[in-house]
């Protein structure tokens, strides 16, 4: 999805506060940008929310910042280097779904698989490279100018 949502701006801000209007303006950057699928990750008929954040101060040349949304807008897990689609998997651990995705940059030279798995309250990066099967979710946003304008704090 890349229509606004002020509670997805608003968990997006409380997690980046440097990304302000002040800094954005001496480097003269583009407002970033971000796109968003709400799914229910645990099965208790609340929708998570996955959101893939795009513009220069959030991706790098592996990927762009993730952020898994509880039902409460809350963070869950922020992500780096994250090269969408992101999966879904069919697995749970721990009563939440596993997510992979590909990556690669950072002096890696060929994409990797990584995984989160739901560690307490919060997804954190899984060991080891599983193979995990299941639905794509933020496919087809690989550009800056895609997604909903997110607006930087004053």
């Amino acid at each position: 999805n890349n229509q606004p949502n002020r509670l997805i701006e608003a968990a997006i801000l409380k997690q980046n506060p440097d990304y302000s209007k002040s800094k954005r303006l001496e480097g003269a950057l583009e407002p970033a940008r971000y796109i968003y699928n709400q799914l229910d990750l645990n099965g208790d008929g609340r929708n998570e929310t996955l959101v893939y954040l795009l513009g220069p101060e959030f991706c790098g040349t592996g990927g762009c910042n993730l952020l898994v949304l509880n039902a409460q807008y809350q963070v869950m897990g922020d992500f780096s280097l994250v090269s969408v689609p992101v999966q879904v998997s069919n697995q749970s651990h721990k009563g939440w779904k596993q997510l992979s995705w590909s990556q690669s940059g950072g002096g890696s030279t060929s994409a990797k698989t990584v995984y989160a798995q739901v560690s307490g309250k919060a997804y954190a990066l899984g060991s080891g490279s599983p193979r995990l099967s299941g639905e794509a979710y933020l496919q087809g946003f690989r550009e800056f100018q895609q997604g909903a304008v997110l607006q930087p704090l004053p």
